[in-house]
């Protein structure tokens, strides 16, 4: 039986040694056997962005096993172009592959999330967004039940602080890219409107009072021009 781990991992950094990439997988799946841990390492070729997406993609379908994962990946992999970039960056296209197709069978409104999140900067997103953006959709998701979705199967980070007003979510800045990738450009531009709704207000107000909460908080800005940038690589 696969438990869920209550910390879900957010790994950057290079290849890890092979003993690093057991010590990960112990630590994200205790309960798998030491044969599945080298069968992951190996395929994933310690790399500890993939192992780690792998790993939550299995702790959050517990009816598929590591052998029925990893043909599945294969699959996907030999689908992604030659030209996507290095041995990594198709690696973990295929593994993000697979789990936004079952992240948006399972959880259509977290995958919907993720993806305004692309549009915005990788980094210092306040949760104040992803709030006003699931408002803004049917039925008004829970946005603390939709960030432990995605949080749970390591896409995104937390920040926490000392209040929920000031709680920051990061991505990996690849996961990011590739997710802003596979994103059709009809749908781009309406997460496009939906993210300028989402960051307007915080931009309202007499141009005094406006500087001053750009100088306050300046993640606001960073956003802003990300949004800006994907309209105009869109046209």
């Amino acid at each position: 039986t696969r438990y869920k781990v209550h910390q879900p991992v957010v790994v950057t950094g290079d290849k890890l040694h092979p003993k690093e990439s057991l010590a990960l997988l112990r630590h994200l799946l205790p309960h798998e056997t030491l044969n599945n841990h080298l069968k992951m390492a190996a395929y994933f070729k310690d790399h500890p962005l993939t192992l780690a997406t792998a790993a939550s993609f299995l702790l959050a379908n517990p009816s598929v096993s590591v052998a029925t994962y990893l043909a599945s990946h294969e699959l996907h992999h030999e689908a992604v172009p030659a030209t996507l970039g290095d041995a990594t960056t198709r690696t973990t296209s295929a593994t993000l592959k697979l789990t936004l197709q079952t992240l948006q069978k399972q959880h259509p409104q977290a995958c919907q999330a993720l993806k305004l999140l692309t549009i915005l900067h990788h980094t210092q997103i306040p949760f104040a967004y992803l709030e006003a953006f699931l408002k803004r959709q049917p039925g008004s998701p829970n946005p603390h039940k939709v960030l432990s979705v995605l949080y749970g199967q390591s896409l995104v980070d937390v920040q926490k602080n000392n209040t929920p007003k000031n709680i920051r979510l990061s991505m990996h800045e690849l996961i990011h890219q590739l997710m802003n990738d596979h994103i059709p450009a009809p749908e781009k531009k309406e997460l496009i409107d939906q993210a300028v709704a989402v960051i307007a207000p915080f931009f309202a107000g007499p141009s005094d009072a406006m500087c001053q909460k750009i100088m306050a908080t300046p993640e606001h800005l960073l956003h802003a021009k990300n949004v800006l940038k994907e309209a105009q690589k869109i046209g």
